[in-house]
């Protein structure tokens, strides 16, 4: 068995409340060069300081921001997204939206799966967290930058209210979306805009 398969195999336990967890992730290190700690894993490692949040493509303008949030943890290259964490915690996928296909199929969590992007959305994401961003991030760990005149950056689906939180603690104007149809039409014009 390959690693990508062996990952697949294990089933990620229940999450703690975003708001009632008061674990850090303050021994991780997201460089993908460190080794974990003898006898364990980096899964082990992850588990033990409760990671609130995983990131796929932490290494980007974008995804830094997100690895800001609090308990946020790296997903490296080679994981499979969703094996860092626990069952229910956010995994914000922040790469091109050319690789979110790729991304959904080989994950376990797809209702955690939160995409961040400007593609056009597809039925299969229905039932995942949608961030259509409406600012930016100019370099890798800055604060994002908005204008009075964007429209609002648009939030759909399970963890829309702790996405929704962590990006107005930037001053980032957000809007909660109820309905797929909606946050569809949302998608569409931004590509316009």
């Amino acid at each position: 068995l390959t690693l990508m398969q062996l990952l697949l195999l294990v089933e990620p336990v229940e999450c703690f409340s975003f708001f009632a967890s008061q674990g850090t992730a303050g021994n991780w290190n997201n460089d993908i060069g460190t080794t974990p700690q003898e006898g364990k894993t980096h899964r082990d490692e992850a588990l033990e300081d409760n990671p609130l949040i995983e990131v796929v493509g932490a290494s980007g303008r974008i995804g830094s921001l997100f690895l800001k949030h609090y308990g946020a943890l790296a997903v490296p290259r080679g994981v499979v997204p969703g094996s860092l964490s626990k069952r229910g915690c956010p995994i914000v996928v922040a790469t091109p939206s050319r690789e979110w296909k790729a991304i959904q199929q080989i994950s376990s969590r797809k209702d955690d799966l939160v995409w961040i992007g400007n593609g056009l959305l597809s039925d299969w994401q229905r039932n995942s967290t949608i961030i259509l961003p409406h600012f930016g991030v100019l370099e890798v760990n800055a604060d994002p930058t908005t204008s009075l005149r964007s429209p609002p950056t648009y939030v759909y689906g399970k963890h829309a209210s702790q996405m929704a939180n962590f990006l107005e603690s930037y001053g980032i104007r957000v809007e909660r979306v109820d309905s797929w149809e909606e946050i569809c039409k949302f998608s569409a014009r931004k590509l316009l805009w």
